[in-house]
């Protein structure tokens, strides 16, 4: 199970598809709720839910145990998938994870975060920020 972080969707993993076995494993790239395929999902967003849909995807494709591999948010999405089901969870490979304690921001830092979910401009800002501003707003958007 290969969980994408915030802003993004599956499609961030493209630049690997043309290198991972697909002889000899099974991956799942789900889209988290609000992202992607899963845009309208309603739900509650939230890190206890992603690890829950990734969980009951596994179920679905009869994966009796698997590897969770994470990036930023989805690592920890990956950590809480291992937390939740650890006798299912053979490892997990968290790619620059947000921590899975919690992550106190004070009110600015709350705020332009929350910025982001609306404005565009703002997330377009926190992204070439997270990226070293060293990408094109082409790229970004």
């Amino acid at each position: 199970m290969v969980i994408h972080g915030w802003f993004w969707d599956h499609r961030v993993f493209t630049p690997i598809f043309d290198c991972i076995d697909a002889v000899n494993y099974t991956y799942a790239f789900p889209d988290i709720r609000g992202y992607g395929n899963s845009r309208d999902i309603a739900g509650r967003h939230d890190i206890a839910e992603v690890a829950a849909d990734a969980i009951a995807l596994a179920d679905r494709l009869g994966w009796r145990e698997f590897h969770v591999v994470g990036h930023s948010m989805g690592g920890k999405a990956a950590q809480k998938v291992a937390m939740d089901a650890p006798q299912r969870v053979r490892s997990v490979v968290a790619v620059t994870p947000v921590p899975a304690s919690a992550l106190p921001f004070d009110d600015a830092v709350f705020g332009f975060f929350a910025a982001a979910c609306e404005q565009d401009e703002v997330a377009l800002t926190l992204m070439g920020d997270s990226l070293g501003n060293r990408v094109s707003r082409r790229w970004l958007e």
